[in-house]
């Protein structure tokens, strides 16, 4: 008889998002709404919950079916994901949600990341919450 094997952690690669990265039932898109802090923007919503258990930060997406068709959704979330990848430091010890707004179908990369970056500041700041444009 063998020992059972024991999956082996992969380095992370610099601009990869592995699964461990992102926030993927449902349960914790939940937990993380409830008890974290909310930012919004024109185009997005960020909702930003610290973590206390030591591990590394993750991300979550939630693009509905009012921000367009399947590919407009999806070409939105992929922008998304790629300035999250390229700003990992956004998510260290604490996890975030990102709500896409149907004014965001039309909006280039510049301006997704410039709301997004606005939004962590302010989450990270502690200002206040639930602002309206």
């Amino acid at each position: 008889m063998t020992a059972p094997r024991r999956a082996r952690a992969k380095p992370e690669r610099p601009h990869g998002l592995p699964p461990q990265r992102r926030v993927l039932r449902s349960g914790e898109f939940a937990r993380i709404e409830r008890q974290g802090t909310r930012a919004a923007g024109a185009l997005l919503v960020l909702l930003a919950r610290l973590r206390k258990d030591g591990r590394p930060g993750r991300v979550g997406f939630t693009v509905s079916k009012k921000v367009g068709n399947a590919v407009i959704r999806n070409r939105v979330r992929r922008r998304l994901r790629d300035i999250v990848r390229r700003h990992k430091p956004w998510l260290d010890a604490r996890d975030l949600i990102v709500i896409v707004k149907p004014e965001a179908a039309g909006a280039d990369s510049g301006a997704l990341f410039a709301e997004l970056a606005s939004l962590v500041e302010r989450a990270s700041a502690g200002r206040p919450t639930r602002e309206r444009r």
